[in-house]
């Protein structure tokens, strides 16, 4: 597996992962506990666009607005045009069991905007969700790509502190 770091227009960093970390508990129905470390062959190298973004002190409340970076496409496999960024709502749990019965937890939150305006798409799970200048969600699974009334889930970084502490300490 390789990590691609930065912009397609600068010179990207391209980093193999030596290790793959998945959470032990990830359940492949659900999508609960849809979280994974990778541990890079090599550090990174720090410039104007690649940096290291904060982990959340706290969950981000339902109505935050925050900005997630995606390809804006249905396939899995592509990632033609430029990346996008869109400005995204965190939506209550309320809406989220709703849009996801059966498979929304307290380890998930789902952000969007229900008027088919900006979202994530399916091809674009892992894309980052940032409220503030924190990570506070990473997409998990979309059905759409900005359709009316369709949310984006999100695993909620904020439940995951102590397993990514004690999974880098670790590894």
């Amino acid at each position: 597996m390789e990590v691609w770091l930065g912009t397609p227009e600068e010179t990207p960093q391209v980093i193999s992962a030596a290790k793959v970390i998945p959470h032990e508990r990830f359940n492949n129905y659900t999508l609960d506990f849809d979280i994974m470390l990778l541990k890079l062959t090599q550090p990174a190298a720090l410039n104007g666009c690649v940096q290291p973004i904060s982990l959340p002190q706290q969950c981000a409340a339902a109505g935050t607005l925050c900005l997630t970076s995606e390809w804006g496409s249905n396939n899995l496999n592509r990632r033609d045009g430029p990346l996008q960024c869109s400005n995204l709502t965190i939506a209550s749990n309320a809406m989220c069991n709703n849009a996801y019965p059966g498979r929304f937890t307290e380890r998930m939150l789902c952000a969007g905007q229900l008027d088919g305006g900006q979202d994530s798409c399916k091809g674009d799970v892992g894309s980052p969700l940032v409220c503030g200048d924190a990570l506070q969600g990473l997409l998990s699974w979309n059905n759409s790509c900005s359709e009316e009334n369709q949310l984006g889930l999100y695993t909620k970084i904020c439940a995951f502190g102590a397993w990514i502490h004690y999974t880098i300490t670790n590894n």
